[in-house]
C-alpha cells in the first residue's frame, strides 16, 4: 500500500540469499537466525559501503518516517536508515541520512521527511558505512497524507490471489490472473531499483499486458497497485 514497505522483516525470498522487494547492490546478505532476529527469522546483512532499497510512490507534500532495528557487528559501526524522494525520470531530488551510530545491541531507530515538489517516488535505503557491518531488521514506513488508506482483509486477498504466467516469460507479453474488479496500475523496476515503465493501467477484463517496449534479459520486480493495495513480484525474462 502506499506509504508503507513490504517484506519490512526480510521474511519472504524468492531468489536465494534476496529479500523479495529490497534490490541489493554490492554486498547484501540474508541472514537467517531466529534466535538473533527482531522479527521472523531473518534479517539483512549490509557492508562497506553497500546499500539496499525499497521503492514505492510518494505525491509532494507527504512526509514520511521510516522506523526500523540497527546494530554493528562492533561498537562504533555506522549505518543509514535513508529516505531518498525521487522524480519522474528517477533523479534525486532531496535526501534525509538517517545516518546512526551503533552498538553490537538491536536499536530502534527512525528517520522523516517531507517529499519535496516534484517527488514521484520515495525509496527507503539500508547502507553500511565503509568498512562498516550493519545488521537492518523489522523496517518500516507510515506516511502523513490524507490519500494513504489502510489495508483490509479483502485488499489482502486481492494480492495473494493476483498471479503472473508466463514467468519466465518473453519481456514483452505477459497475463495477469485473479485482478480484483477495479483498474491496476503496473510498475517495473530493474534490480537496481530504477523504474523502467510506470502506470501502465490494466482492467480485470483485459489480463494480457503488452509493455510499450520489450525488456531486455534479465530479473525484474513488477508492482501492481492501486488506492487500495500494492503487490510486488519477481519476473524473469529470457
Amino acid at each position: 500500500p502506499y506509504g508503507q514497505v513490504s517484506n519490512g522483516s526480510f521474511e519472504k525470498s524468492t531468489i536465494a540469499g534476496a529479500a523479495d522487494g529490497w534490490r541489493p547492490l554490492a554486498s547484501v546478505k540474508l541472514v537467517e537466525d531466529a534466535s538473533d532476529a527482531v522479527d521472523g527469522e531473518n534479517y539483512l546483512e549490509v557492508y562497506n559501503t553497500a546499500w539496499t532499497n525499497f521503492a514505492n510512490d510518494a505525491s509532494p507534500g507527504d512526509e514520511f518516517t521510516v522506523s526500523g532495528w540497527m546494530r554493528g557487528a562492533q561498537n562504533g559501526d555506522l549505518g543509514k536508515i535513508k529516505l531518498e524522494f525521487k522524480d519522474q525520470a528517477q533523479k534525486t531530488l532531496a535526501t534525509s541520512e538517517g545516518l546512526q551510530t551503533l552498538t553490537t545491541e538491536w536499536q530502534q531507530f527512525s528517520n522523516s521527511a517531507v517529499a519535496p515538489e516534484g517527488t514521484w517516488s520515495v525509496w527507503v535505503v539500508l547502507v553500511g558505512e565503509k568498512n562498516d557491518r550493519v545488521y537492518f531488521d523489522d523496517i518500516r514506513l507510515s506516511v502523513n497524507s490524507t490519500t494513504s488508506t489502510s489495508e483490509s482483509p479483502e485488499d489482502y486477498k486481492k494480492q495473494s490471489d493476483i498471479t503472473i504466467y508466463p514467468n519466465p516469460n518473453n519481456g514483452r507479453l505477459f497475463q495477469l490472473a485473479n485482478l480484483p474488479q477495479e483498474e491496476v496500475y503496473v510498475s517495473v523496476y530493474n534490480l537496481n531499483g530504477q523504474n523502467i515503465l510506470k502506470g501502465i493501467t490494466i482492467h480485470a477484463d483485459v489480463q494480457s499486458v503488452i509493455l510499450p517496449r520489450k525488456l531486455t534479459s534479465g530479473t525484474y520486480t513488477i508492482t501492481l497497485y492501486n488506492n487500495s493495495f500494492q503487490t510486488t513480484y519477481k519476473m524473469v525474462v529470457i
